[in-house]
């Protein structure tokens, strides 16, 4: 064969890898971005922090790792919704905050705070 035509299947070979990366990267990327929702609680206290919109589990895995044990992810969401009054909503990055606090609403407040200058207000 001459040598253009492998040059030509060499080409096609890298367009083709590159290609199917791409692919793969995107469908992970949408599969760790799913829209959901997800809740942390407060240890020893009645504060929750709802999170919801895209990739929200993720960033609540976060939130809780961060915490050092603080906080963990609510064994019953649905339960947890319900419980006490809306402290704040955030915006955030496409996410709702929402925390909860059943208390003197002091560590809500707190964390509101703590929200609301993350998201720069």
């Amino acid at each position: 064969m001459r040598p253009w035509v492998w040059v030509a299947i060499a080409g096609l070979s890298l367009v083709g890898i590159a290609c199917i990366a791409f692919i793969a990267v995107l469908a992970f990327a949408l599969w760790r971005g799913q829209p959901g929702d997800c809740v942390a609680a407060r240890a020893g206290a009645d504060v929750t922090l709802e999170i919801s919109g895209f990739a929200a589990d993720a960033a609540c895995g976060e939130f809780v790792q961060s915490s050092g044990g603080t906080w963990y992810r609510a064994p019953n969401p649905e339960t947890a919704r319900e419980r006490g009054t809306v402290a704040c909503q955030i915006e955030q990055r496409g996410q709702t905050y929402t925390v909860r606090d059943t208390g003197f609403q002091l560590i809500g407040t707190e964390l509101c705070q703590e929200l609301s200058r993350r998201a720069g207000r």
